[in-house]
């Protein structure tokens, strides 16, 4: 296919004109269809279900009203008259939750992807699970939370939650591979 252009260019107070004719070319060859398919893995729903359920209840415990929550809560400058979440507190875990199941299936597809060149199992499905965790909610949340002025001590909490969790989803869902 050729596809051939003229440029003009004006200059001066005359306005001299210039043409410029140049003549481009290219070549467009098609792939093979087998060689440009996506490779879904084949995946386990009722493992990312498990995996799902385990990290939001691991979630849930992380920030219990005993355990992390009220160091984070005043970490992030809140006082116990502040009330936490939306207000819709339905909302606030519904879309936990929706998150939740998104990232655990991000995980199992990754983990499927890792079939191909290596054994799941618990072992590698965990270290898998806090790669993700560490490579990609630690390291995308740590700007989150310095832009947000919100500092070291509430991001190190927020990311040893995702990280426990990731790398418990990895788990569950190496184990029952």
């Amino acid at each position: 296919m050729s596809h051939v252009s003229k440029l003009q260019v004006a200059k001066g107070k005359n306005f001299k004109k210039c043409s410029v004719n140049f003549n481009v070319s290219f070549k467009v060859e098609a792939l093979p269809k087998e060689s440009v398919q996506m490779i879904y893995p084949e995946i386990n729903y009722v493992a990312v279900l498990i995996a799902a359920l385990a990290n939001f209840v691991a979630g849930f415990l992380w920030f219990g009203p005993k355990t992390m929550f009220p160091v984070w809560w005043r970490a992030m400058g809140r006082t116990t008259d502040d009330v936490p979440g939306t207000g819709n507190m339905g909302l606030v875990f519904g879309l936990t939750l929706v998150g939740v199941l998104v990232q655990t299936f991000a995980i199992a597809v990754i983990l499927g992807w890792y079939a191909a060149t290596g054994e799941i199992n618990l072992t590698s499905g965990a270290m898998v699970g806090a790669f993700v965790g560490v490579g990609s909610a630690a390291a995308a949340s740590l700007s989150h939370r310095m832009f947000a002025g919100h500092g070291l001590k509430v991001w190190m909490i927020e990311v040893g939650s995702d990280v426990l969790n990731a790398t418990l989803v990895g788990a569950v869902l190496g184990a029952l591979a």
